[in-house]
């Protein structure tokens, strides 16, 4: 992996814990969020692309629904789209809470799936 690729892939981990440091900071009581949080933390630390391929398998079906902010994103079956077990949970939760988040939340949350599928497709083009 060149020194480019790297920093993409550094990007994408920051992006995802970030974005799940959000989420446990608006709905601390949830446990499961931070098992979550832990999991894919450990899974960024083989410093390999298999947590941004399963994240690219995932989210390019939904490509233009992810592009147009289309919030049927969120009703979506996730086990269709999302393999990696903690991804899948994580997703079953954006579920419920997506829609419970105010719009300025709602904002911040799409932006960051942006970002992150951004990130993917950049990591996947290579």
């Amino acid at each position: 992996m060149d020194k480019m690729d790297k920093q993409t892939l550094e990007e994408f981990y920051k992006q995802l814990k970030s974005f799940l440091k959000e989420i446990i900071s608006v709905f601390p009581q949830d446990n499961s969020l931070k098992v979550i949080s832990t999991s894919l933390s450990l899974a960024t630390k083989e410093q390999n692309n298999k947590l941004v391929v399963s994240f690219w398998n995932a989210f390019y079906p939904l490509n233009d629904m992810i592009l147009s902010r289309d919030e049927d994103f969120f009703r979506v079956e996730p086990s269709l789209y999302y393999k990696n077990k903690y991804q899948l949970e994580l997703f079953e939760k954006m579920k419920v809470y997506y829609f419970l988040l105010s719009d300025n939340n709602k904002t911040v949350v799409w932006d960051y799936i942006q970002n992150i599928y951004t990130i993917c497709k950049d990591l996947n083009a290579k």
